[in-house]
């Protein structure tokens, strides 16, 4: 009876270890794609985004909160018996601990809800322009996004251009896939309009 009572702990044990093992894996991949998604918006290519201020701020932290649940996982498993090994995997997640406290202090209180200016339909698309703006915090401007609905709330979000010095702006439609951008002035004095046309692929990349 002894024997079997140690065989069913033994085969528990092993397929709590492999569960374990798939919830890190699971979490480790889940923080690489919000990592990347947010390295590659900031190059102002395509990323996926949310409608809403609070659910970005809400998916930026549970990003940041990953790296503590997988050393938790990691401490209180098995899953590295050698001694070395189990340290250097311990000690590189407590340095991603570590940088994930300012990140998240940043996202809490530096995440702005950019008021939108203007936004036009376009096929299957729309582009909206948001005053920049955030105060003594940022220089001020006004940013030209294309956006396609995914599923509300996702987005998928690109960054097409940045007018430096802006407050407003307004948006003719030149023709499909075609439009033009013009910042108004701000001030008498200096008045800085400038106007960009746009010739956008509807699906970012085509």
């Amino acid at each position: 009876m002894g024997v079997h009572n140690d065989i069913g702990e033994d085969a528990s044990a092993s397929i709590s270890r492999r569960s374990r093992a798939r919830w890190i894996a699971f979490l480790a991949l889940l923080f690489l794609a919000g990592v990347l998604n947010s390295y590659v918006g900031g190059l102002g290519w395509p990323y996926v985004s949310f409608s809403s201020n609070r659910l970005r701020i809400l998916a930026g932290l549970i990003i940041l909160s990953i790296p503590w649940l997988v050393f938790l996982l990691t401490v209180t498993s098995r899953l590295l018996k050698r001694g070395w090994t189990r340290v250097s995997v311990l000690t590189i997640l407590v340095s991603i601990m570590l940088v994930t406290i300012p990140i998240g202090f940043f996202v809490l209180l530096l995440t702005f809800d950019n008021p939108v200016i203007r936004s036009v339909e376009m096929d299957g698309y729309q582009v909206t322009l948001y005053d920049l703006d955030c105060g003594v915090l940022c220089d001020f401007g006004v940013g030209v996004d294309q956006e396609r609905i995914l599923v509300p709330p996702i987005k998928l979000t690109q960054r097409l251009y940045v007018f430096d010095d802006a407050v407003s702006a307004t948006v003719e439609i030149l023709g499909k896939n075609h439009l033009r951008v013009t910042t108004l002035p701000f001030t008498d004095q200096y008045p800085n309009i400038r106007v960009r046309d746009f010739q956008i692929k509807p699906y970012f990349f085509f």
